[in-house]
């Protein structure tokens, strides 16, 4: 028998409560996320904000992660079996207000909750490959402007 093998039959109890732990984790992760969206939007006075959560021991960047997450469950709670399953750098790559700021990465996203990309360098790839297909287009839209404006420049003169 391979010692993984005789590790998964001995350590089947550590694996569910790590999963269990893990699940705990993104349940806190979420209300965190929540309770901070809620301390912003309600009970600070204007410019307060910061100097609380860096008073409180967070990093202005973490705080704006959690409460993107936050809003990336809350808009998608039918896919939020889904989201706990992703990798944490792929849920915060599209959780980021910039994951729809092209039509390539609101693709992306779109497929990530479909289900289709599961790992962030695969979503990578597709962002810059739609990228590059979009560039193809406006090569071939440009090069058919060009020979559009020359068809008619010679009409135009042959009619003359």
């Amino acid at each position: 028998m391979s010692a993984l093998k005789i590790f998964r039959k001995n350590f089947v109890r550590p694996d569910a409560e790590i999963n269990a732990y893990q699940r705990i984790a993104g349940e806190a992760i979420f209300e965190i996320g929540r309770r901070l969206k809620h301390v912003k939007e309600n009970d600070l006075a204007h410019g307060c904000f910061e100097e609380w959560f860096t008073s409180v021991g967070f990093k202005k960047r973490n705080v704006y992660q959690l409460i993107e997450l936050y809003n990336l469950v809350r808009a998608n709670l039918a896919q939020s079996d889904l989201l706990e399953d992703l990798p944490v750098s792929l849920t915060y790559a599209i959780a980021k207000p910039s994951a729809e700021s092209t039509p390539a990465k609101a693709q992306s996203k779109a497929e990530v909750l479909a289900g289709e990309i599961t790992r962030l360098f695969l979503l990578v790839q597709v962002i810059d490959l739609t990228r590059e297909q979009l560039r193809q287009n406006i090569g071939l839209i440009n090069r058919d402007q060009t020979m559009t404006r020359f068809i008619v420049r010679e009409l135009f003169n042959a009619n003359l």
